[in-house]
C-alpha cells in the first residue's frame, strides 16, 4: 500500500510496539494497520501527515480487510483531534440528509487537509470578515451555483439529530424565508434561507445572547417569514464536552476521543 501511494520502501524486519489503544472502539485490524504505518513511518522516516496515514490505512482495510467503512471511523480516537472528531460527528449529520454539502473552512492553507479528512466533500475557503459576512458570503456562493435553498450550522454540532436539518429543509420549501435554530445561549446553530437574505447577517451582536432576537428583528423589519426549529446544543466549552459523553445521542467519534483522552489521564496519574 506504501509503495501503491509512491512511498518506496525496501525489505525490513520491525518489531512493532504500539500505544494504539485497543479498548476505544478501535478493532483490532485497524489498530494493527495503523501501528504498522506508523512503525514503518517512524523506520523510513516517510512524510506522511496523520490524515494521509488515515486515508492510506482506509484504503489498505477497505482494499484487503473488506470493510465497506473503513478505518478512518474507527482511528477517530487515535489520529482526530477534539475539533477534528466532532466536525466529523456534525459532518454525518448532514450527510446523513443525502442533500449536497459544502464545508466553508478556514484558514485557506489548510483547505487541503480539511478536505481529506471531509473524506472529498466539496470544500471552500471562508470570505473574510465578521462571523455575519463569512455566513452571507457562503450563501451567496451556494445560491450563485444553484442551490434552491441553503442551510448553514456549525462544526461543534456532533449530537446534532438530522431530523432538524430536514425539518429546516421543509419549513423552507414550505414557504418559510428564514429558518432559525435556537441555541441555549441565544445565538443560534443553524440558519436557512430561501434566498440570498443579507439583512439578517448585518449588524448583528456576533458572540452575545442577543444574536437570535436580533436575527428575528432584522427579519422582521424585512417582512420575511421566519420559521424555528427545535432548539439544540453546540459544543463550546468542557461543560458541553461532558454533556456529550454521557448523552445518548450519535456521536461515536467525539465519544471515542474523551474516551481516549480520558484513558490517557488516568494512565498519566
Amino acid at each position: 500500500m506504501l509503495a501503491k501511494a509512491g512511498f518506496a520502501i525496501g525489505g525490513a524486519d520491525i518489531r512493532v510496539e504500539s500505544t494504539v489503544p485497543l479498548g476505544s472502539g478501535l478493532s483490532s485490524s485497524a489498530a494493527l494497520e495503523i501501528a504498522l504505518l506508523r512503525a514503518f513511518r517512524d523506520a523510513f522516516m516517510l512524510p506522511i501527515e496523520d490524515v494521509q496515514m488515515a486515508l492510506l490505512a482506509k484504503q489498505a482495510e477497505n482494499d484487503f480487510v473488506g470493510a465497506p467503512v473503513g478505518v478512518m471511523d474507527q482511528m477517530a480516537c487515535t489520529l482526530a483531534s477534539d475539533g477534528e472528531a466532532l466536525f466529523l460527528d456534525t459532518l454525518d449529520s448532514a450527510r446523513s440528509l443525502h442533500v449536497a454539502v459544502t464545508v466553508f473552512a478556514t484558514p485557506t492553507e489548510q483547505l487541503g487537509e480539511v478536505r481529506a479528512l471531509a473524506g472529498g466533500v466539496a470544500t471552500q475557503p471562508q470570505a473574510d470578515g465578521d462571523l455575519g459576512e463569512r455566513m452571507h458570503d457562503a450563501c451567496a456562493r451556494l445560491f450563485r451555483d444553484g442551490a434552491g435553498h441553503v442551510v448553514l450550522i456549525g462544526s461543534d454540532l456532533p449530537t446534532l439529530p438530522p431530523s432538524h436539518l430536514s425539518d429546516a429543509f421543509e419549513a423552507l420549501e414550505a414557504g418559510a424565508d428564514v429558518v432559525l435554530g435556537p441555541a441555549e445561549d441565544g445565538g443560534y446553530y443553524l440558519v436557512g434561507l430561501s434566498r440570498p437574505t443579507p439583512v439578517v447577517f448585518a449588524g448583528i451582536s456576533w458572540g452575545t445572547a442577543r444574536v437570535l432576537r436580533e436575527t428575528w428583528a432584522a427579519a422582521a423589519d424585512a417582512g420575511l417569514r421566519v420559521h424555528e426549529v427545535a432548539g439544540w446544543h453546540d459544543v463550546d466549552t468542557p461543560d458541553d464536552l461532558a454533556r456529550v459523553a454521557v448523552g445518548r445521542e450519535p456521536a461515536r467519534r467525539t465519544r471515542q476521543w474523551l474516551a481516549h483522552a480520558a484513558s490517557a489521564g488516568r494512565d498519566d496519574r
